[in-house]
């Protein structure tokens, strides 16, 4: 039987059982990591970095540690997944990736600095918008930071 939507329903599942069975990582799982920082939590994103790494990059999202900058380092330039999982932070290898992706994805490394009031996020606001005067992305990630700025 296939649905109008492709959802098969050729066998039943046993459960959650069989997803680890066959390898695979539902998104529920991964996601449900974000932000823990646990023996079990790196062994599943290990476990699954090979074949979900967009979800398990997005699951270091607010992390800090060695492990979590491995794994984005691992995940090479992918920048929503990454970028978001660096959001507001204010620290060296935070920058040196938005300087990396700046060019490339100029919105999402603006969107990544969130509220960030410092001085050097708002040079790397006025140097990108300078770099892509028609992006209206980054434009209205500028515009976000300067209402935040005023609303305080």
């Amino acid at each position: 039987f296939q649905a109008e939507d492709g959802i098969r329903d050729v066998e039943r599942s046993r459960g959650l059982g069989d997803v680890y069975k066959r390898q695979e990582a539902p998104a529920h799982v991964v996601m449900g990591l974000r932000g823990i920082d646990d023996e079990r939590a790196w062994a599943l994103r290990e476990r699954w970095l090979a074949g979900a790494r967009r979800m398990v990059v997005r699951s270091v999202g607010g992390l800090r540690c060695e492990r979590a900058w491995a794994i984005r380092e691992a995940a090479g330039d992918w920048a929503v997944e990454t970028l978001n999982s660096i959001h507001r932070f204010d620290d060296e290898r935070a920058w040196k990736l938005r300087d990396r992706l700046s060019e490339a994805y100029p919105a999402e490394v603006l969107r990544s600095l969130g509220w960030l009031q410092s001085e050097r996020a708002w040079a790397l606001r006025r140097r990108i918008l300078d770099a892509n005067p028609h992006d209206t992305e980054a434009a209205r990630a500028v515009a976000k930071a300067c209402w935040r700025m005023m609303s305080r």
